[in-house]
C-alpha cells in the first residue's frame, strides 16, 4: 500500500460525508424582517471605516 493511500481514503470519506450532511437552513421570516433589510444611507462608525 502506498503511503498516500490512507490520506486519499480519509479525504474521500470526508468529502462524501459532507455532501449528504450539509443542508441550508430554511429562510426565517420575522415580523420586522422587511424593516431590518431596508437599505440605509452609509454612516461613519469610527475613524476611517
Amino acid at each position: 500500500m502506498s503511503a498516500h493511500a490512507p490520506i486519499a481514503l480519509a479525504i474521500s470519506l470526508l468529502v462524501s460525508a459532507g455532501q449528504t450532511a450539509l443542508r441550508p437552513d430554511p429562510p426565517i421570516k420575522c415580523s420586522s424582517c422587511d424593516e431590518w433589510n431596508m437599505p440605509l444611507e452609509p454612516f461613519k462608525v469610527f475613524g476611517n471605516t
